[in-house]
């Protein structure tokens, strides 16, 4: 009678919690477009460094997000940027976006975000 007991207890125990979820695997397209923003984080911090100076300390905060086309083209682009004064940096920013090169995707349109945090110490 135990040993029952024991097999309904552990039964109802694995089927409360439930199969474990996977995580969800990036797709290729989604790993080469983190790759091509991570490619280009250098030149854009170079854009705030040149608004805000090298001799004080800061800490900028960048967004951007980009509208890209089947084909890797840019079909919308948004910048902002904080502290006041580093928005000026938006249009560096801008053109290197434009710049790189962006990878075809299978959607008609797909939409980039990244947020970029620059500190000058």
């Amino acid at each position: 009678m135990k040993r029952v007991l024991l097999a309904v207890m552990l039964s109802a125990m694995s089927a409360w919690a439930g199969p474990k979820k996977k995580k969800p695997v990036p797709s290729v397209k989604s790993v080469e477009l983190t790759k091509a923003l991570d490619a280009v984080q250098p030149d854009a911090g170079n854009c705030v460094v040149g608004v805000l100076g090298g001799t004080n300390a800061w800490t900028a905060v960048v967004k951007v997000k980009l509208v890209l086309d089947a084909q890797g083209h840019i079909v919308g682009l948004q910048t902002t940027a904080t502290p006041e004064g580093a928005e000026k940096a938006a249009p560096c920013i801008e053109a290197v976006l434009k710049k790189a090169s962006w990878p075809a995707t299978h959607a008609p349109l797909t939409t980039v975000e990244r947020e970029w945090t620059f500190s000058m110490q």
